[in-house]
Order: C-alpha cells, then structure tokens, then sequence
C-alpha cells in the first residue's frame, strides 16, 4: 500500500534589510524594517500564500526547488505580526506552515491624545469681606476666614477643589452632584486670620478626575481693626474763630470753607468722611499726595 502524499511549508528566515542592525529577525524579534522579507520551503512549483495573522499579504510560487521568498508590497505598521504560510501543491494537497512573529518598532508610535482643556477659574471669596472692600476691619473680625467659592461651568463630581492662603495652608474637598447642583462650596473657619496689618490671600483652583488644573481665582483683603484717631476740623470762613459766620467773612471767603488736619494714625486708602448739617457728604481716598479739598 503506498503512503498518502504530503505537503510541508516552513518558513525558515525574516530578514531586515533597512537601518543599521540588519540580518534574520528572529521569531518574536524586533525590526525596524516595514517590509521584511519572508523566506521558506515547500514541495517544488507549490503556490504560497503570505499571512499577518487572518490578513492575506500576498502570493508566491515555490521554484523548482521547492524555495519561496516574499517580501511586502505595502508598509507593516508598528507593533506585532504574526506570519505564516499556506502551500497548495499542483494536486491540490495544502499545509499551513509554522508561526513566525515579529514586533514592527520604527519609533513612530503616535503620541497620546492631548489632556482636556482647562476648567476656567473658580470664584473665590472671603467671607469675613463683607463689603468686599479689601479691607477686614474690626467689626468683620469675628474668628478664623470662610473661604467661598463660586464653581466655574464644567467642574463636576469626582473633581477636587483646592483653596490655599498665603502660607501654602490648604483645603481640599472632592466635589459631589450636590456641591455642582448648589454652584457653591463654603470652608466654614478654614484658614486661619493673619496678624494686625497682614493681608489675607486665598487661591481656588479645580483639579479634574484626569489630573488637570483649572485657572486660579484668588482674593485677599487686609486685617485693619485699629481705628484712625479723630481728623480736626476747622471752618476756615469763621475767620476770627467767633463761632459765628458773618456777611462779611462769606463774602471775602466765598463760599464756606472747611480744613482738615489728618491724624497721625491715617494712612493710604483710609477714607476721608465729611457731612454737613444736612447730610451732604464729600469722601476722599487718602493717598500719599492728595489733601482733603477745601469745602
């Protein structure tokens, strides 16, 4: 009884033939070559398909010798492919050939997506300010500063928000539906309240669930709870001092006159209030030039 015929297929070399390090790639071995070339054998005048994996590459016929050479006619992209073979004979009879791996490396790897676009800044308020004025006098010194902060459009649940003064002292809170739905998040006491003449200095920022920082939004306010020591006043158009004004001194004054001597406990940015009987009312932002104008 004759044997039933058979067919083998092997593939016997990858080779690379660009960039510096050239040569067979070995199986699970890595190239920079985008179109390696296969090597193998087979029965004599087979016909041979080329495999990436369940990708037909291409087709090849085996010479008189039974050897097969293919080589890619579109690039390999980066990262693995696994090749193999499958003959047919002229009678028909196929086999599918061993398993030759390579990893495609050209240094090519796209770079990862861009990470999402910053949140614009939250509003950060100190509670004590309640005039916002910048300054927190006596009466708004009640104990440690709230910080409030306004969320900006796009915070969101799961994102933290930070709040720090100006001694890198820090508050931090993981933002709920709730904070979002309320717009708003309040560290009752949170920082402590600098010293006489110190200002006070908050920072709110939102770092996303992908690590992200949103713009800063900041306030600060002074802590002056010394009172100025009275301002005199003198009506420069009651000449003699009298108590009383006459025709005479209006007219050479032309009109009433009013001088103010500043105490020496005023400074830069206190206000000047003057009010008359009437309640007419002139203010004045001391600056380090300007006198009060005469009235």
């Amino acid at each position: 009884m004759r044997a039933a015929p058979t067919l083998n297929v092997t593939i016997t070399d990858v080779r690379d033939d660009v960039g510096a390090v050239q040569g067979t790639v070995v199986d699970e071995g890595r190239t920079d070559d985008r179109r390696p070339a296969l090597q193998g054998t087979t029965e004599a005048n087979a016909t041979v398909d080329i495999y990436d994996g369940t990708t037909k590459l291409g087709q090849v016929k085996a010479d008189a010798n039974g050897n097969w050479s293919f080589t890619p006619t579109t690039d390999l992209g980066d990262g693995r492919h696994d090749f193999k073979a499958v003959a047919t004979a002229i009678d028909g009879l196929t086999a599918q050939s061993n398993e030759w791996s390579v990893i495609v490396d050209c240094g090519t790897t796209p770079p990862p997506p861009p990470p999402p676009p910053a949140l614009p800044a939250p509003v950060v308020a100190i509670g004590e300010d309640l005039n916002n004025d910048g300054v927190i006098n006596k009466a708004e010194k009640t104990g440690p500063a709230d910080a409030i902060v306004t969320l900006p459009v796009g915070a969101k649940a799961g994102d933290t928000l930070i709040v720090t003064d100006q001694s890198g002292a820090k508050q931090e809170k993981l933002l709920t539906a709730a904070d979002i739905t309320a717009g708003k998040v309040t560290f009752v006491d949170g920082f402590v309240m600098p010293a006489e003449g110190q200002t006070l200095t908050l920072t709110a920022q939102i770092r996303s669930a992908e690590g992200v920082l949103s713009e800063k939004g900041t306030d600060s306010a002074v802590v002056d709870t010394t009172a100025p020591g009275n301002p005199t006043v003198t009506i420069t158009t009651d000449s003699d001092n009298s108590g009383t004004i006459t025709q005479g001194e209006l007219t050479a004054a032309g009109g009433v006159d009013v001088k103010i001597d500043l105490p020496d406990t005023a400074k830069v940015g206190d206000k000047l209030i003057v009010v008359d009987q009437a309640g007419n009312k002139v203010e004045v932002t001391l600056t380090a030039t300007r006198s009060p104008p005469s009235r």
